[in-house]
C-alpha cells in the first residue's frame, strides 16, 4: 500500500512539472506585437504601393487573419534598372528589421534584391517578376512568386498566334532579363510547329524612356515583309517603341502588334485619355485578374478609408498588379499566423549587410515553408503555391486595346483556349484581319546588273530552234534561275543587263572611285546585282548584300599532266638489298633442307642407312621422291609464294627449319602487301604542287588572279605570310588578269595556275575538254550574295527568302543542276590530293612477269628435247629393255606376272647380269598396316627379301 502511494505521489509531481514546462513554452513563443514588412517601388505614391500599404492596414483592422500581431510598413524607392541602388534598398529594409521584402517589379531588379535576401535569410516575394530563371530554387531559395513564369505566358501566346493562323512573325524585346528570357519558350515551341520567326531584335533600355531609339531595329523588321510583331518589354518602354513605329508606318492598317503582361498589366497604358491612336489595336496576354474571396471586402474597405485617393475609381475594378502586391501581404500574414500557431518562435531582428560575420535571420526559412503551404482566399485569386514557389495554376486573358481601354476577347488556361463567338478583334487602324507576310517588292520593277561567268550567268542569242532571243530570255544559269524564283515568290519584275566594263568592281583606295558592278549600284544605275558577287568587308561599305546563297572559297586550277606509269612499280615497296636478302634466304633454306635430308637418319636415305641396307633406285607405281637439292629449292620457292610443293621434309630437323621458313614467309608477304597498298596510295599524292602552300613555295609554275576582284583584294590585305608572298609574286610579275576567262585559257595553254572562286573553277574542271583540274583545299572562305544599293529596303526581304530557299533545298537543286551535269567522267575530275584508288597502270608489270614467264616456259619446253637428245635416247632404250619377257642370267624370261609381282624392272642395266625386282604387297595378321616387300631375284633363281618402309 505504501508503494502505491509513493507511485501516485511521483506521478502527480511529474504531471505538475510537465504543465509548468508547457506554460513556460507557450509563454516563450508568444506572438510578437509588431512585425515590419518592407516594400521596394520604382517611385512614390504608385497604385502598387497604395495597395500594399492598405493591405497591411486591412489585416491589422481585421483580427481574424493575424489576431495578435500588427504589421508595420516601411518602403524604399529605387530605379529598377540600377543594380546597386536595388541592393542598397534591400539592405536598408533589412536594417529596419523587415521580416519580408516585397518587390520590385522587374525581373532583373528582383534577382539583385534576392541575392541580399538569400544572404540574410529574409523571405522575398516578387508580385510581378516572371523570368523563368527565377524558378531555380538553388539560386533563389528565399523567393516566392505571385505571377506565373513566362513559360506559361509563352504557351498562351502560341495559342493566340495559332488561333489567327499566323506562321511568320518577328520578335522585338528589351535587352534585359524580362525581355530576352520571356520569349525563349515561345521560340522553342514555334520551331516545333515549323513557324518562321523571321527576325529577333533587341533594344537597349534606359531609365529615361525618351532616350530609347529603336528605329534601326524597326527598319530591319519592316524590310522582312512580316506584319506580325511580338513586343516583350515593360509598358514605359513599349509606348516609346510604338511611338517611333507610328512614324515609320509600322502601326498602320495591316500590322499586328502582340504585347505581353509587362505591357498589358501596367496602368500607364490607359492612364492618358484619350488613348493615343498608335496604341489602339494592340492585342496581348494579361494574367486573368480574377476575384478572390477577399476582393469585394478589400475593395469596399479601401474606397471607404481615409487613405483613398481616387483609385480604383467607382465602377472600375482593381487592376492585376496592384492586386498582386496586396496578395503578397496577405500571403505573408497567413504564413506568419500558421507559424505562430505551431509554436515556432518569431523574433524580428535588424540585420546589417556590412556585418562580419554575416548576420542571418533564423525564422526566415520557416516562414518560407509556411507561405508555400498557404491555401486561403486572397484579393485577386485563391492563394495557392507549388513546391517551386510559383502559383499553382496559370490563367491568362487575351485583351484588345480600344479607344476606351482594354477589352477581353478570350482566355487561356493550362487546359483550354476560349474565344467567345461574339468577340471581335480590331487590329491596328481598326483592321479586322492581318496577313502575316506582305512584301514591298510586289508589282515593282527592278533593274538588275550582272556579269557573264559560267555557270552563274551565261548568254545565248538563239534558242535550240534557231529563234532569236531578246530581253531576259537571252540569259540563263544558276543566278538567273535563282532570280526568277525570287521574282515569282516576291512578285517583282526585273530587267537584266550586262555591266559595261565586264568587271565585278572594287573601289580604288586612292581615287575613291569604283568600277564594274559595284559602280552601277553605288551610282543607282541598278537596283540589284545578280551574279557570282563575293561578299566582302570592303564592298559592304558601299553596297548592301543579301545573305549568301552559296558558300565557297578560293582554289586554283591547272592543266592536267599525263604521267607514265612504271611497269615495275610493284617492286618499289622493298629496296634492292632486301630483295637480294630474300633470294639468298630462299636458296640457303633449300640447300640446308637438302643437306638435312641426306644426313638425317629419319629421312628417305637415312632410314635405309640406319638398317645397313643399300636402297637402289626403284621404278614402281609410287616411286620414292627424296628431298634432293632440286626438290628442296622447289620447296623453298613454293613456300615463298605460299604454294604447296610435291615433297616435304620428313625429319624433325627438316620440319623445324621448314616451319620457321613458313613463319618468315608469312611476315614477308604480310609486310609487302601492306606496304604495297600504302605505297601506291601515297604515290597518288606525290604531286609537285598539291596545295596553295606548295604553289607559293615554287617558281616553276606561274600563278595569278583577276585584277579589281575579291581574290586580288584578299591577297593584298592578308596578314598570312604565304598569301603575302603570293601577292608580291603576282604584282612583281604582272599576273593580274582582265577576266576569269583569260585565266582559264591561260591555264590550258601554259604552265600557269589560275586562282579564283571554287564554284567557278569546279564548273570549268567538270566540262570538256577535261584538261583542267582544281588543286588543293579551299582557302579564304567566302560567300556569294546578291548586291543592292546601300540601305535598300529590299535587302532583308531578299535575304529572308534566300535563306528559306536554302533550307527548302532549292539551292541544292540548282547546284545539282549546274555542277553535277558535266561532260567529264567522275573519276577524271578529282583533286589530286585525295586520290587513293589503285588503277591497272601501276600493276601492269605484274602481268608482264607472269605472261613473260609462261613464254619462257614454252621456249624451255621446246628446247629440252634438242639439248638432251642423247640422254633421252638412252632413257628410251632403257625403258624398252624393261619388257616383261627380258631374259635373266640363266636365260629365263623376267615375267612379272609369273613371279606374282606388281612390277618388274632391271636393276643394273649397265652390268653384265640382270636382276629382277618385284614389289609385292602383303597383308599380315589382318593388320591395317601394309608392308612393301622387296624381292631380289638372285642369279641362282633364289630370292633375297628385305622389308622396306611401311606405309599407312
Amino acid at each position: 500500500m505504501a508503494g502505491l502511494q509513493t507511485f501516485l505521489l511521483w506521478l502527480c509531481l511529474a504531471l505538475a512539472l510537465h504543465l509548468r514546462l508547457t506554460v513556460v513554452q507557450v509563454a516563450a513563443v508568444e506572438a510578437p506585437a509588431t512585425v515590419t514588412i518592407g516594400g521596394i517601388f520604382s517611385s512614390r505614391n504608385t497604385m502598387e504601393e497604395d495597395a500594399f500599404r492598405f493591405a497591411a492596414k486591412f489585416i491589422n483592422k481585421r483580427r481574424d487573419i493575424l489576431p495578435d500581431t500588427a504589421l508595420t510598413v516601411v518602403t524604399n524607392y529605387t530605379e529598377v534598372f540600377q543594380t546597386f541602388q536595388c541592393m542598397q534598398a534591400a539592405c536598408y529594409l533589412a536594417e529596419q528589421g523587415a521580416a519580408i521584402i516585397v518587390g520590385p517589379r522587374s525581373s532583373t531588379a528582383v534577382k539583385t534584391v534576392n541575392n541580399v535576401c538569400s544572404g540574410l535569410h529574409i523571405p522575398h516575394i516578387a508580385p510581378v517578376a516572371t523570368d523563368p530563371l527565377l524558378g531555380n530554387q538553388r539560386m533563389y531559395p528565399y523567393l516566392l512568386r505571385m505571377s506565373s513564369p513566362d513559360t506559361e505566358q509563352s504557351r498562351a501566346l502560341i495559342a493566340l498566334v495559332k488561333h489567327f493562323g499566323w506562321t511568320r512573325m518577328c520578335i522585338l524585346t528589351s535587352l534585359n532579363d524580362y525581355g530576352m528570357n520571356g520569349v525563349v519558350e515561345f521560340q522553342s515551341v514555334a520551331a516545333s510547329y515549323n513557324w518562321d520567326v523571321v527576325s529577333v531584335q533587341q533594344f537597349q533600355v534606359n531609365s529615361d524612356p525618351s532616350q530609347i531609339d529603336v528605329r534601326l531595329q524597326l527598319q530591319k523588321i519592316k524590310g522582312t515583309g512580316v506584319r506580325v510583331i511580338i513586343l516583350n518589354c515593360l509598358a514605359i518602354h513599349g509606348m516609346r517603341v510604338l511611338e517611333q513605329a507610328e512614324k515609320m508606318g509600322l502601326t498602320w492598317r495591316g500590322w499586328a502588334w502582340i504585347v505581353t503582361d509587362g505591357f498589358t498589366g501596367m496602368a500607364e497604358v490607359t492612364a492618358k485619355k484619350p488613348i493615343p491612336h498608335y496604341l489602339q489595336g494592340l492585342v496581348g496576354t494579361r494574367p486573368a485578374p480574377g476575384r478572390g474571396g477577399l476582393y469585394e471586402t478589400y475593395l469596399e474597405a479601401w474606397r471607404s478609408s481615409p487613405e483613398y485617393s481616387g483609385y480604383p475609381r467607382d465602377g472600375e475594378g482593381l487592376e492585376q498588379y496592384p492586386g498582386l502586391f496586396a496578395d503578397a501581404v496577405f500571403t505573408f500574414a497567413y504564413g506568419l499566423d500558421a507559424m505562430i500557431k505551431n509554436r515556432t518562435e518569431v523574433v524580428p531582428r535588424s540585420l546589417s549587410c556590412r556585418a562580419v560575420p554575416v548576420q542571418t535571420w533564423k525564422p526566415g526559412q520557416a516562414i518560407m515553408d509556411y507561405m508555400k503551404k498557404v491555401d486561403k482566399d486572397g484579393v485577386m485569386k485563391r492563394l495557392r503555391f507549388s513546391p517551386e514557389g510559383k502559383p499553382a495554376f496559370a490563367l491568362y486573358d487575351f485583351v484588345n486595346l480600344r479607344e476606351d481601354g482594354w477589352r477581353k476577347i478570350g482566355s487561356w488556361s493550362q487546359e483550354t483556349l476560349q474565344f467567345p463567338l461574339n468577340s471581335s478583334v480590331a487590329f491596328m487602324s481598326g483592321a479586322e484581319t492581318v496577313q502575316d507576310f506582305v512584301t514591298d517588292l510586289r508589282n515593282r520593277s527592278l533593274k538588275v546588273v550582272t556579269i557573264l561567268e559560267p555557270p552563274f550567268v551565261m548568254e545565248k542569242d538563239v534558242d535550240e530552234h534557231g529563234i532569236k532571243l531578246v530581253g531576259n530570255d537571252r540569259f540563263y544559269g544558276f543566278c538567273v534561275d535563282l532570280l526568277k524564283r525570287l521574282g515569282d515568290d516576291l512578285g517583282f519584275r526585273y530587267e537584266i543587263y550586262v555591266v559595261e566594263d565586264n568587271t565585278f568592281g572594287m573601289k580604288d583606295p586612292i581615287t575613291g572611285r569604283a568600277n564594274g558592278v559595284i559602280r552601277d549600284l553605288i551610282e543607282k544605275k541598278a537596283d540589284l546585282a545578280a551574279a557570282s558577287l563575293t561578299i566582302s568587308f570592303q564592298r559592304e561599305k558601299d553596297i548592301d548584300f543579301t545573305k549568301p546563297y552559296l558558300d565557297l572559297g578560293l582554289t586554283f586550277i591547272m592543266s592536267r599532266e599525263k604521267r607514265d606509269d612504271d611497269l615495275f612499280k610493284f617492286l618499289e615497296p622493298f629496296e634492292i638489298r632486301l630483295w637480294i636478302y630474300i633470294a639468298v634466304a630462299t636458296v640457303a633454306v633449300a640447300l640446308f633442307l637438302a643437306l638435312v635430308n641426306r644426313l638425317s637418319p629419319y629421312d628417305h636415305r637415312g632410314r635405309a642407312a640406319r638398317k645397313g641396307q643399300v636402297l637402289p633406285p626403284i621404278a614402281s607405281q609410287e616411286p620414292p621422291n627424296p628431298m634432293g637439292v632440286a626438290n628442296a629449292v622447289w620447296f623453298s620457292i613454293a613456300s615463298l609464294f605460299q604454294q604447296g610443293p610435291e615433297t616435304y621434309p620428313h625429319s624433325p630437323s627438316g620440319r623445324i627449319t621448314a616451319s620457321l621458313w613458313w613463319f618468315v614467309v608469312v611476315i614477308i608477304i604480310a609486310t609487302y602487301t601492306a606496304k604495297l597498298a600504302a605505297f601506291l596510295t601515297i604515290s597518288r599524292m606525290d604531286h609537285p604542287i598539291n596545295s596553295v602552300e606548295a604553289l607559293a613555295n615554287q617558281v616553276d609554275v606561274a600563278y595569278g588572279t583577276v585584277s579589281n576582284s575579291q581574290p586580288a583584294d584578299f591577297f593584298r590585305s592578308s596578314s598570312v605570310k604565304t598569301f603575302q608572298t603570293m601577292a608580291e609574286f603576282i604584282a612583281t610579275n604582272d599576273l593580274y588578269l582582265d577576266s576569269s576567262a583569260e585565266g582559264i585559257e591561260k591555264s590550258r595553254k601554259e604552265k600557269f595556275a589560275f586562282i579564283w572562286d571554287s564554284a567557278v573553277l569546279d564548273y570549268v574542271a567538270n566540262r570538256a575538254p577535261c584538261d583542267l583540274k582544281t588543286v588543293g583545299r579551299l582557302f579564304g572562305k567566302i560567300g556569294y550574295g546578291f548586291g543592292l544599293q546601300k540601305s535598300s529596303p529590299y535587302t532583308d526581304q531578299l535575304s529572308v527568302n534566300i535563306l528559306r530557299l536554302r533550307e527548302s533545298g532549292f539551292i541544292d537543286a540548282l547546284t545539282e543542276k549546274w555542277y553535277h551535269d558535266g561532260s567529264c567522267e567522275p573519276d577524271e575530275n578529282v583533286v589530286e590530293e585525295v586520290q587513293g584508288t589503285i588503277v591497272v597502270g601501276h600493276m601492269l608489270g605484274v602481268f608482264y612477269v607472269i605472261y613473260g614467264g609462261m613464254a619462257v616456259s614454252l621456249v624451255v619446253l621446246m628446247s629440252l628435247p634438242q639439248i638432251f637428245h642423247a640422254q633421252f635416247k638412252k632413257v628410251w632404250r632403257g625403258r624398252k629393255a624393261l619388257s616383261t619377257s627380258h631374259p635373266r642370267h640363266d636365260g629365263q624370261p623376267c615375267d612379272a606376272r609369273k613371279l606374282g609381282c606388281m612390277h618388274c624392272c632391271v636393276l643394273d642395266p649397265k652390268g653384265a647380269n640382270f636382276k629382277c625386282v618385284c614389289v609385292k604387297e602383303q597383308e599380315k595378321d589382318r593388320s591395317p598396316k601394309k608392308e612393301i616387300v622387296l624381292e631380289v631375284m638372285a642369279p641362282n633363281g633364289g630370292t633375297d627379301s628385305g622389308k622396306g618402309a611401311t606405309s599407312q
